[in-house]
């Protein structure tokens, strides 16, 4: 008579399995955004803004992006933004108006270098902001200024992955690294050693 195996095992690993799955797409999803991820995210906030002050029309008959130089790689995702929102440029129409879009700076700022533990990685509050503002006319709106920001925290290690050497602006200048910390855990680190190398020579004399 032959015994049917019992199915422990696959009970026992499948659930293991989906756990590490849910942790590998969780790690995934915590991703560190790099600055210019976030310039985007924010210039969404600006767009979503201006669908709002166009209310049920959504549409413009001409579109005037101003960014200089140093902001043109934002100008086509402004013009894919405004058509994600539903916000049509109808340029053979009379009645709808105009859009004048304007970014002033752009900038990202790094402070409060710290540890979260002994002989982690250091991090540091990253800043990113975006200014500009827009004008729809004709209408009772006028100029309209926006300003947006995010503030996270990052590790010190990733910011060269986050930032883009081809974009000064999605570059920040780092703050000092703190003095005690960086004085502290080499101390700790020699008398370690020294009471290690103490506590081995005390043994072998015994």
């Amino acid at each position: 008579m032959i015994k049917k195996k019992h199915s422990l095992k696959i009970e026992i690993k499948f659930p293991f399995t989906v756990i590490i799955f849910l942790f590998l797409i969780s790690n995934l999803n915590a991703q560190t955004k790099s600055n210019l991820e976030v310039f985007y995210s924010l210039l969404d906030s600006s767009i979503y803004e201006i669908k709002n002050m166009l209310a049920e029309k959504s549409e413009i008959s001409n579109l005037q992006i101003n960014l200089g130089k140093e902001y043109s790689i934002f100008h086509n995702y402004l013009i894919s933004g405004l058509s994600r929102e539903g916000i049509i440029i109808n340029r053979n129409s009379e009645s709808a108006p105009e859009l004048s879009y304007v970014i002033e700076t752009s900038n990202v700022e790094y402070d409060n270098m710290e540890r979260r533990g002994l002989f982690s990685d250091y991090f540091v509050t990253r800043k990113i902001i975006v200014e500009g503002n827009y004008l729809i006319y004709p209408g009772e709106f006028g100029i309209k200024r926006f300003s947006f920001n995010q503030i996270d925290s990052v590790d010190v290690s990733e910011i060269q992955k986050l930032e883009n050497s081809s974009y000064p602006f999605t570059q920040g200048e780092l703050p000092a690294e703190p003095f005690f910390p960086g004085l502290i855990e080499p101390i700790i680190a020699v008398g370690t050693a020294a009471i290690a190398i103490i506590l081995f020579f005390t043994v072998r004399s015994k």
